[in-house]
C-alpha cells in the first residue's frame, strides 16, 4: 500500500550511516524525569529510549552532563533539572546504557558539547537573545592561545562521548548565549584579527570546532544549531553562507529562530503552515549547500512536512512535542495514519507547568506523559 509520507519516512544517507527517516528528535528533554541521581536514571533514558523507539531517526541529548553545581541555581526548575555529573566516572556507565538503547532501536545517538568559556572571558551581563529583551553587553577578546586549548578540549570531549557509544555531537551556535554563536555576530565580535571582521573570519573560530571533533573522531557526525537569522545579528545571507563554509566539518544544520523562546512551538508563535524556519532551510536549500538541512518549530503536520520535502525545503525536521503528545507519532506515519496523529495543542505544559509544583512533566493531550515508565 502506497504510504502518503513516503519522503518523510524514507532513509538518507549521511557520511557513513543511513537514518531510517526524516524525523529528528531535538535536545527538547522534560524538565522533571528524575530526582536527585548524579546519572541517567531510569525514566531519563527510558524516555530517550522510546524516542527512538517512536520513529526518531536521531536523538539529541542535551548538554546537561554537568557538575552538581547546577543544583544550587535558585531557578524552579533548573535546580531540578536532570544533571548528569561528569566529574564521577561511574556515571559513564548509565551514560553508554543510554546510547545503547538508543541505538537498538536503530536510531543515531547525539551528544551536546557546549565549549568552555575561559575564565575572566564570558559575557557581561546576562543571557543576551535567550531573552526577548537583550541589554547591551560587553564580550571580552579570548587570546588565540586559548582559543586553541578549547579546541583540544573539545576534541577530547568528542572522543569520550565516542567511547560511550554516541556517534554524533551537536554543538549549539543559536541565541548569541554560546561562545561559538557570539563569534558569528558583527554585534558581539568586534575582534580585527583573523577571527573578526567579515563573516567568513567570524565563522572561522567555530568551524574549527567542528573540524576539532571530525580529526578526533573521523566516522562520528556532526550538528550545529543556528539561528536563521537575528535582528542585528546573523543573517539569512550568512546562514547559507556558513552552510557552504561547513562543508567537510558539519553534516547537519538544525535552523531555530533568532531567540531561545520564538523557537518554542508554543501557541503565540506557531500557526498551522506559518514556520518561520522554512525560509532558512529554503534558502540553504537553493545555495546547493552539501549539508543536510533541518529546520525546527512547530512541525508537528506530517502532511506539511511531506509537503516540504517535496518542494525541496528542508531534509529532516526537528521535533520535541510532536513526540511527546503522540507516543506513536513516527508508527502512525508509518502507517499512513496522519489523520490519527494527536495534534499538539502548543499550551507548553510539557515545557514548564508551573513553577510552583507538581515537579512532573505534563501534556495536555497524553496522560502518559511523565509517569510512563510508572505505567509499564
Amino acid at each position: 500500500m502506497h504510504n502518503r509520507y513516503q519522503l518523510l519516512m524514507s532513509p538518507l544517507k549521511v557520511g557513513k550511516y543511513v537514518f531510517k527517516n526524516r524525523l529528528l528528535a531535538t535536545n527538547a528533554m522534560p524538565h522533571f524525569l528524575q530526582g536527585p541521581e548524579s546519572y541517567p536514571a531510569d525514566g531519563t533514558i527510558n524516555y530517550f529510549q522510546f524516542l527512538a523507539h517512536n520513529g526518531a531517526a536521531v536523538v539529541d541529548f542535551p548538554d546537561n552532563y554537568d557538575t552538581q553545581e547546577k543544583r544550587n541555581i535558585p531557578i524552579p526548575d533548573i535546580c531540578r533539572f536532570p544533571v548528569m555529573d561528569k566529574q564521577d566516572p561511574s556515571v559513564d556507565n548509565y551514560m553508554s546504557q543510554l546510547a545503547a538503547m538508543i541505538r537498538y532501536e536503530n536510531s543515531i545517538p547525539s551528544a551536546a558539547i557546549r565549549p568552555p568559556e575561559p575564565q575572566g572571558y564570558n559575557v557581561v551581563g546576562g543571557w543576551l537573545t535567550w531573552d526577548e529583551n537583550p541589554v547591551p553587553q560587553h564580550f571580552e577578546e579570548i587570546p588565540e592561545e586559548l582559543l586553541l586549548q578549547t579546541l583540544d578540549e573539545v576534541a577530547r570531549e568528542a572522543k569520550h562521548y565516542w567511547s560511550l557509544g554516541f556517534r554524533m555531537i551537536t554543538m549549539h551556535m543559536a541565541y548569541e548565549c554560546t561562545l561559538s554563536a557570539r563569534f558569528l555576530t558583527a554585534r558581539l565580535n568586534t575582534r580585527t584579527d583573523q577571527y573578526g571582521g567579515c563573516f567568513e573570519n567570524r565563522a572561522r573560530y567555530p568551524l574549527m570546532l567542528c573540524q576539532a571533533v571530525k580529526e578526533a573522531c573521523p566516522d562520528m557526525l556532526v550538528q550545529i544549531i543556528v539561528s536563521g537569522d537575528a535582528p542585528g545579528g546573523i543573517t539569512i545571507d550568512d546562514t547559507v553562507q556558513l552552510a557552504k563554509l561547513a562543508e567537510g566539518k558539519v553534516d547537519l544544520l538544525q535552523l531555530r529562530c533568532e531567540t531561545c523562546m520564538a523557537s518554542h512551538p508554543t501557541g503565540f508563535n506557531s500557526e498551522k503552515g506559518v514556520h518561520q524556519t522554512i525560509r532558512y532551510a529554503e534558502a540553504v536549500k537553493k545555495s546547493g549547500a552539501n549539508i543536510v538541512v533541518v529546520p525546527v518549530g512547530g512541525f508537528h503536520d506530517p502532511d506539511e512536512c511531506e509537503a516540504y520535502l517535496k518542494e525541496g525545503k528542508a531534509d529532516m525536521f526537528g521535533m520535541g512535542r510532536s513526540f511527546i503528545c503522540d507516543y506513536e507519532y513516527g508508527k502512525k506515519l508509518a502507517e499512513g495514519r496522519g489523520e490519527d496523529v494527536v495534534p499538539c495543542i502548543r499550551c507548553n505544559k510539557c515545557h514548564v507547568q508551573n513553577l510552583t509544583g507538581p515537579w512532573i512533566s505534563i501534556c495536555s493531550v497524553n496522560p502518559q506523559h511523565g509517569i510512563r515508565l510508572r505505567l509499564e
